[in-house]
């Protein structure tokens, strides 16, 4: 077994064995931080941006088009502000098809 960060050990085949520490960071300890996939990157320019983004909870990963970020926790997917989510309104001014939909 070798010893990881924030109480994991992996065994021989490579799972992850989570000590008694739980769900608690200790120092030193940090979260990856998101980065774009090498050979998957963000589309750029509106006729490669696709009208839609896709998010996989289990990978973490979040699709803009052919381009993939990861690590992405549900956290960062779910992050809203006066009921705005960010990611989306985020996108929502870089999609393929920026028009407003019709109000009334």
């Amino acid at each position: 077994m070798v010893g990881g960060c924030c109480g994991s050990t992996r065994t021989g085949n490579g799972s992850s064995i989570r000590a008694q520490v739980g769900r608690r960071a200790h120092r030193g300890c940090q979260p990856r931080a998101p980065k774009v996939l090498a050979g998957h990157p963000i589309p750029v320019g509106a006729d490669g941006m696709p009208n839609a983004l896709d998010y996989d909870p289990a990978g973490q990963i979040l699709s803009v088009g052919d381009g993939r970020i990861e690590p992405v926790s549900p956290q960062v997917w779910g992050y809203s502000v006066g009921n705005k989510r960010i990611l989306a309104q985020w996108f929502s001014y870089r999609r393929q098809d920026r028009e407003r939909p019709t109000m009334g």
